[in-house]
């Protein structure tokens, strides 16, 4: 029988353990402003970058939508005690690092006046397709009570650029000459 969705009681301790998290760090009016700013900052620059605006808003809307549900996975699966605030924010961070990604990518483009932007607009199309993955998962495990391993689709970008960006700068850097010293 698959395991049932969580009953209201379950999702009330979630929001009373987050409103209880919120309280110990209340967001102050002007930290409401400075992180609004970094956002109309990050959808202004989108176009500078060469990036699809929409997709910098879909990849927000879905990091959002996989924090909820991995706290609502977490709370059904492990209990309301599994919340902690440092985990979170630890996740927020990680999560709110992945649109810099190909922002660095598009910018260094421009920096070195290579156009870069079908990479960075490809990268963050894949961070996209695996945010996606995330939340149906969290959604399948929050449906069945089991925990389902992920594949690391971002880890696998992140290694991914790395190498392509390695094998570029390999490739410009001048070789030196070969000199056999005996």
């Amino acid at each position: 029988m698959p395991y049932a969705l969580p009953h209201r009681d379950v999702l009330q301790q979630v929001l009373e353990a987050e409103h209880n998290t919120m309280q110990d760090h209340a967001f102050t009016f002007w930290e409401w402003i400075k992180n609004g700013s970094y956002i109309a900052a990050l959808a202004s620059s989108s176009m500078f970058l060469g990036l699809v605006p929409i997709s910098v808003e879909v990849l927000l809307i879905l990091i959002v939508a996989d924090v909820v549900t991995g706290i609502l996975k977490s709370a059904t699966i492990h209990g309301c005690h599994s919340i902690r605030s440092s985990i979170l924010q630890r996740g927020l961070v990680a999560k709110g690092l992945l649109i810099a990604v190909p922002a660095t990518l598009a910018l260094a483009g421009k920096g070195v006046q290579i156009d870069l932007a079908f990479l960075a607009q490809g990268i963050l199309n894949l961070l996209i397709l695996s945010e996606a993955y995330s939340v149906i998962g969290n959604i399948y495990s929050i449906r069945t009570g089991q925990i389902q391993t992920e594949f690391d689709a971002v880890a696998f970008v992140l290694r991914s650029i790395r190498n392509l960006l390695k094998k570029v700068i390999v490739a410009d850097s001048p070789t030196e000459p070969d000199i056999d010293i005996k």
